[in-house]
């Protein structure tokens, strides 16, 4: 797909949260190396599924290696996972979604203590440079009972896209219309609130489109 462009990010960022035994180790980089891993992820080809696989990979392991070695790799309806969690079925629940999250809600009154756990620096870089993550904090005050201070983790977020052959003026008009009304955006939902001009034209996966570069820059959001 080498004619992907981007009219810009930020549409409806989701944090990544992976909940884990309240009880167990904090280091995710050592839990995602473990061959004999618990997790339950999403079903398959959701992103959560996908960037699981990502990061496995980036630290030697994969579903393969999990399976072979004993251990659980299951892609879950999103109503089985929380359940599989308090069952002890699983120990690791890997998701993605914007804060607050009803995940996070129904783990966090369920019959087994859990935590939030942050991502290790390394693994926020690679999937970022790697792939075009974002990165974001859940903050301390989001979950009291799942965690104890803030929370850097990676993130992902809805983007614009358009075919490169589209006129650059036509999406010019079109992203200039979108940064001139996203005072509306909260009425749509409350995800879009977080829309930033300023910021979310960078660190696109795909090239920003030139129609849109040129609206960026003539709003003065891109120097």
């Amino acid at each position: 797909h080498d004619k992907l462009r981007s009219l810009g990010g930020g549409w409806a960022p989701a944090q990544f949260h992976v909940f884990a035994p309240k009880e167990g180790p904090d280091d995710l980089r050592a839990i995602l190396s473990q061959p004999r891993l618990r997790v339950g992820t999403t079903p398959r080809a959701t992103s959560e599924e996908l960037t699981l696989r990502r990061a496995l990979a980036f630290y030697n392991n994969s579903e393969e290696k999990i399976r072979a070695a004993g251990g659980t790799f299951a892609p879950l309806e999103y109503s089985e996972i929380v359940g599989a969690f308090s069952d002890s079925r699983i120990d690791l629940v890997w998701g993605a979604a914007s804060v607050p999250s009803a995940m996070a809600t129904e783990i966090s009154t369920g019959r087994r203590a859990a935590k939030l756990l942050a991502f290790p620096e390394d693994l926020q870089e690679h999937l970022q440079k790697s792939f075009g993550y974002g990165r974001d904090v859940i903050p301390a005050s989001a979950y009291p009972t799942l965690q104890t201070g803030p929370l850097g983790v990676t993130a992902m977020e809805a983007i614009i896209m358009a075919n490169a052959d589209v006129a650059d003026d036509t999406i010019y008009r079109m992203t200039r219309a979108l940064i001139a009304q996203r005072a509306r955006f909260p009425a749509i939902h409350a995800m879009l609130a977080n829309f930033d001009p300023a910021k979310h034209w960078r660190d696109q996966p795909v090239p920003l489109h030139p129609g849109a570069e040129r609206a960026y820059r003539e709003g003065g959001f891109m120097s």
